[in-house]
């Protein structure tokens, strides 16, 4: 008997734990020679063994695949790729805009300088962590839905923000230089 056992160990079937007992580790022979094989392999090899089940997987679905199957797919793609397209060209004419009013908004070049300088550096913090939060929401949420409506209103709050910027206005030189005395005063007293 303790040779049998000793053999089904040595097969990698059973595992004897010293004190405790003997375990089955594995149901079948075939099981207990791959994950011993599959812990000594290299990463290019495990690489290759997926290639290759992989590919083969892949031609038997689509072998396999119906017409529902195939329209269950494609329905899967519409929704993505229409709201990434809203959203990319969206972004870029933000972009666009956002450079524009800071030059059309300023009375002189040393305004413009001090806009796209605050402008830039709120805009280009807020476009480095968005993507960011979005996935976290998105991970929390196990979905697309939240973080796809937060992205609409804070589109909403741009439009009316954008609105504002829009108006044929430049931005009061009073009001630049109360805010420019304001922070240089600031930056003296630190």
């Amino acid at each position: 008997m303790r040779e049998a056992l000793g053999a089904l160990v040595h097969l990698g079937l059973l595992e004897a734990r010293v004190g405790d007992g003997t375990y089955v580790r594995s149901s079948s022979e075939l099981s207990a020679v791959l994950q011993r094989r599959a812990a000594a392999a290299r990463r290019e090899e495990v690489l290759g063994l997926r290639a290759i089940l992989e590919e083969h997987a892949s031609s038997l679905a689509a072998a396999h695949r119906s017409e529902a199957d195939l329209a269950s797919l494609e329905s899967l793609l519409v929704e993505p790729v229409l709201a990434v397209s809203v959203l990319g060209l969206g972004g870029g004419v933000c972009l666009v805009l956002a450079l524009g009013f800071q030059s059309q908004r300023a009375a002189d070049h040393g305004q413009a300088a001090a806009l796209a300088g605050m402008a830039q550096s709120i805009g280009y913090l807020v476009a480095a962590a968005g993507p960011l939060l979005l996935g976290v929401l998105h991970d929390a949420t196990g979905g697309w839905v939240l973080p796809l409506a937060l992205l609409g209103a804070i589109s909403l709050v741009m439009a009316v923000v954008g609105y504002g910027a829009g108006r044929e206005r430049h931005v009061a030189a009073e009001d630049f230089q109360a805010q420019s005395s304001r922070s240089s005063t600031a930056a003296t007293c630190r």
